[in-house]
């Protein structure tokens, strides 16, 4: 016999029927996407009491937009230290790398570092 080997008996899954009202349903899938997440993959985080980080959606666009800026001195940081020229001294991108990802923490969790 060939084709695809079988999933052991744990790897398995199962379908799970939830019932819930439109009000329930709608919380679901608010959270659901403020963590960015599937529906499903929402729910069995919560079921199995795993922790879902979920951003406000104010500090989920700061947060998109600090990523964009970390990208960006990421790949000067990266020529830089590939030795290309970057008319930015080493020092100060260490700095300003440093900020953004306290920045990054403060825009996670509310907290200034």
């Amino acid at each position: 016999m060939s084709g695809r080997p079988l999933l052991p008996q744990e790897k398995i899954r199962r379908r799970l029927d939830l019932y819930l009202t439109d009000e329930e349903r709608a919380t679901a899938r608010a959270k659901a996407s403020q963590a960015r997440m599937p529906l499903a993959v929402y729910c069995r985080n919560a079921i199995l009491g795993h922790q879902v980080k979920t951003l406000p959606p104010l500090r989920a666009e700061a947060y998109a937009e600090l990523a964009r800026v970390a990208a960006n001195l990421n790949q000067l940081a990266k020529a830089a230290n590939q030795g290309k020229v970057v008319d930015v001294s080493g020092d100060l991108l260490i700095e300003i790398y440093e900020q953004v990802q306290a920045l990054r923490q403060e825009l996670v969790t509310g907290a200034s570092p």
